[in-house]
């Protein structure tokens, strides 16, 4: 019988390895080889894309506009929350309370 290696696994035996890995320990594990790399980026994997954090700052979007358009993992979003500061609230309570229409514009 032949050594064991990980790429010897059958894919759904090495994703059982990947679910028991944080998100560091899975990219570590695709450095190894193209083997290892395209049996990691299966299931468990591709859930921690699935939601993303973005902070509501220009370069966050930018660069998240840019991940989203080269067709790879991060086209996997399917839940985005926007994070902000709001240091006045009241127009934005304001906003919230009239259904998102814009105020008239004070002359």
């Amino acid at each position: 019988m032949g050594a064991a290696s990980l790429e010897s696994l059958t894919n759904e035996l090495f994703e059982h390895v990947v679910q028991h890995l944080d998100l560091n320990d899975i990219r570590n594990l695709r450095l190894a080889s193209r083997s290892t790399a395209f049996k990691a980026a299966q299931d468990t994997y591709r859930t921690f894309f699935q939601m993303k954090h973005v902070e509501l700052r220009r370069e966050n979007l930018e660069k998240f506009v840019r991940i989203t358009a080269q067709g790879g993992m991060g086209c996997l979003v399917e839940h985005l929350t926007l994070m902000a500061i709001v240091y006045h609230q009241d127009p934005l309570r304001k906003f919230i309370r009239s259904g998102g229409e814009k105020p008239p514009q004070r002359r």
